[in-house]
């Protein structure tokens, strides 16, 4: 008994030190592969004509020979395998290998210190990717995988990487992570997985969003209009084409829904696989207005304003979003004049000199606007919420935010002088044409309760004279000090509301406006705090 045990050991021992020898002998092998000799070296460049080869072990432990051939053009890089055989053809003026990734997160830092302050890094998601390499060469970006298969090939300039992504010809990648919420791309030609799955195409904005499984974009489609779209980042089954205005979603026991509105005036459906947008106009004008081309939309509708509901309608809301495109230059054009950089640079002044904005003008737009849309709840139900919240966005606009500028515009218009001349007479053209001339049938019959010109003018007399016998009073520094806090209580208010829009569509625009509002706020503190010296 003790012998066959003795025998069953040594066959165990027998079979142990084969597979040690065995092991022994294929790493050595590999090792003869992946380290060959100089002679191996020496045929390999002259078997592909190479110039140089470097052998390259990378992180997750795929080896490769990077070349270069003995061509003198520009493209002359490439790669063998470790058995000497092409990899990468010898044509590009760069190749970088981007290592295996699996299912997780990577950490995104934040380049500025009061951001690392505040914030943690961001969380990039991404599926589990193979390794692969990227090729660059005159006017072309390849996206390769480790067998040396062009897995995506784009005609481009350049490309960015995200771990788990490739992002070709991007005008910006937000790799400092300044949002907190998102990571944002912005005009790119594409966003591939490394794996070669398209996310987006020919894109304006691209958002990776901190702890959601997807990514939202928008992007110009073919008819000129900007849409919105998903793409999942795990399961391509769950994207949302590129065919709507916007898209929202919510979480409820850990599953996700979306709502999309199919246009700017439409109303939030449940969306459902089964949806499908098909855009039809019902005339140019809706077509220009979804395009964003306001003005020429305004210009297609105006022989129909007092026969058409949907003219009011898209007249209407055109005018408001002229209104708010005034009112947005005109803080940041105050805060130029009153900083000097209006008359120290010159394509600031010729940007703000061939700008179209004035506070009347904007008033204008936006009286009009609140009449036509009030005209078209008066007769119509179709698109009446929307028609309701531009409305009393106008209402706003006239009430609260352009009375407000008009002292810190008047003025910052007064110092820059001579300057003023040439916008002068643009603003003059604007307000004798598109408002005076297309619409005076509409303002010449006010709707009830909306303020028209003559009000406005009132009540700027009215103030004057009031500034005037104030002119008396011996405390003027306390009296200024009580107009600044007023209109920093304002400012303050519409940034609040300028941040609730933003939450609900998170715009560009929104974002400037909301920037312009902080900045203005900014300087009527530093108003009080030099009044008080």
């Amino acid at each position: 008994m003790i012998l066959k045990n003795i025998q069953n050991f040594s066959h165990k021992l027998i079979v142990i030190c084969l597979c040690c020898v065995l092991f022994t002998l294929e790493t050595k092998a590999q090792e003869i592969a992946v380290m060959p000799s100089k002679e191996q070296i020496k045929q390999l460049k002259e078997k592909y004509s190479l110039s140089k080869i470097i052998i390259t072990k990378e992180t997750d432990g795929f080896t490769y020979y990077w070349c270069v051939s003995k061509d003198s053009k520009k493209g002359n890089v490439g790669a063998l395998d470790i058995k000497g055989n092409v990899l990468i053809p010898f044509k590009y003026i760069k190749i970088t290998y981007y290592p295996r990734l699996t299912n997780g997160v990577s950490n995104v830092p934040r380049y500025y210190v009061l951001l690392k302050e505040k914030y943690p890094d961001f969380l990039l998601q991404h599926p589990e990717c193979n390794s692969a390499f990227v090729g660059v060469c005159d006017n072309k970006v390849d996206v390769i995988n480790d067998q040396g298969i062009i897995i995506k090939s784009y005609i481009a300039n350049n490309y960015s990487y995200l771990p788990g992504y490739f992002i070709i010809d991007a005008k910006t990648v937000d790799k400092d992570c300044f949002q907190n919420l998102f990571l944002r791309i912005e005009d790119a030609k594409a966003i591939i997985t490394q794996n070669g799955r398209e996310l987006a195409t020919g894109f304006k904005k691209f958002d990776f969003l901190l702890k959601h499984p997807f990514c939202k974009y928008e992007k110009i489609c073919n008819d000129g209009i900007k849409r919105m779209g998903v793409a999942h980042l795990y399961n391509q089954g769950l994207d949302i084409p590129c065919d709507y205005y916007n898209i929202t979603y919510d979480k409820k026991d850990g599953e996700y829904s979306f709502k999309v509105m199919s246009s700017s005036v439409g109303d939030w459906e449940v969306y459902t696989p089964s949806n499908i947008n098909i855009t039809q106009y019902r005339d140019k004008g809706e077509q220009l207005f979804a395009q964003e081309k306001y003005s020429e939309a305004i210009e297609y509708y105006k022989d129909s304003l007092m026969t058409s509901p949907i003219a009011k309608l898209y007249t209407g809301i055109s005018l408001n979003k002229l209104a708010n495109r005034q009112i947005l230059y005109i803080p940041l054009f105050c805060e130029s004049v009153e900083g000097g950089s209006y008359f120290k640079v010159d394509a600031i002044r010729k940007k703000y000199e061939e700008e179209v904005f004035d506070t009347k003008l904007a008033m204008q737009y936006a009286q009009t606007s609140q009449q036509l849309l009030q005209m078209y709840l008066a007769e119509h139900s179709n698109y009446a919420r929307m028609a309701k919240i531009y409305c009393e966005d106008s209402r706003y606009l006239i009430e609260k935010k352009i009375p407000s500028m008009e002292e810190r515009y008047n003025s910052a218009c007064q110092t820059i002088g001579e300057y003023n001349n040439a916008r002068r007479e643009k603003i003059a053209s604007a307000l004798s044409g598109i408002v005076s001339g297309l619409f005076k049938n509409v303002v010449a019959q006010p709707s009830k309760g909306s303020i028209t010109n003559s009000s406005i003018q009132q009540k700027s007399i009215e103030g004057q004279e009031q500034h005037t016998n104030n002119d008396g009073l011996s405390n003027k520094v306390l009296d200024r000090i009580r107009q600044v806090e007023q209109n920093l209580k304002h400012e303050e208010e519409y940034l609040q509301h300028a941040e609730e829009r933003y939450k609900s569509n998170p715009t560009s625009a929104a974002r400037m406006e909301i920037s312009a509002h902080k900045k203005a706020i900014a300087g009527y503190k530093k108003q009080i705090e030099e009044l008080k010296q």
